[in-house]
């Protein structure tokens, strides 16, 4: 194992890869399920990006915000007389 070159603050990687796929894979006992495939195999990640740098051997942290509110169908739905 190569050593920890630092820590970086970074920014997360666009996992939207066309590439992720999902494949057939059989369990011990025999039962086929399916398994989505490393959506990493992309190489050409921002350099800023969190893979990339721990790819390069760099400790990450990425401070996320997730807010899945859809603001234009708020904006909708607050016109519906309820």
């Amino acid at each position: 194992m190569d050593e920890v070159k630092g820590v970086k603050i970074a920014k997360q990687a666009n996992f939207n890869q066309p590439r992720t796929i999902f494949g057939p894979i059989l369990n011990p006992f025999g039962a086929e399920y399916y398994w989505q495939e490393d959506p990493l195999i992309n190489d050409d990640y921002d350099k800023d990006s969190d893979i990339h740098l721990l790819r390069n051997n760099y400790i990450t942290i990425t401070p996320c915000y997730i807010n899945f509110t859809h603001g234009e169908s708020m904006d909708i739905l607050r016109e519906i007389k309820w």
